[in-house]
């Protein structure tokens, strides 16, 4: 399995005090750097979750890594994450974000978190226009 997710050195605060860094995902030959923001879950909840994740896809058919999470009281509620499906021995990876209605609709006021986020990953879309990304178990 070809995916690796990083957090890089680069640590921000903005104007509002909240801790932003920059995680690196790379899925085969393909590489992305995005904002992590870290006011709802640490640096350790991220690559917990991301090594717990990928264990999972091993032995289940569904797993996510969790590129950036925002406390849904604090800020507007928000998640990025790669969703991973298994199919055979390949893994389709897709990006996707909950925001704002699609939050509500999905997680509403449960907690989100690096052990139950797994409980909100919805079925693959296989006639859809969301990118996928395809790698061998």
């Amino acid at each position: 399995m070809n995916i690796t997710m990083k957090i890089l050195p680069e640590r921000e605060i903005d104007e509002n005090g909240f801790s932003w860094s920059l995680n690196e995902t790379t899925i085969n030959d393909f590489c992305e750097i995005n904002l992590m923001s870290e006011d709802y879950w640490t640096r350790m909840d991220y690559e917990r979750q991301w090594k717990n994740g990928l264990a999972r896809i091993k032995i289940h058919d569904t797993s996510c890594l969790v590129i950036s999470t925002q406390h849904p009281k604090k800020n507007k509620p928000f998640v990025n994450w790669w969703v991973l499906f298994k199919e055979g021995d390949q893994i389709i990876i897709n990006n996707r974000i909950i925001i704002e209605d699609s939050y509500t609709r999905l997680i509403g006021n449960k907690n989100f978190s690096p052990d139950n986020c797994y409980d909100f990953i919805e079925p693959r879309r296989k006639k859809s226009k969301i990118s996928e990304w395809i790698v061998e178990l």
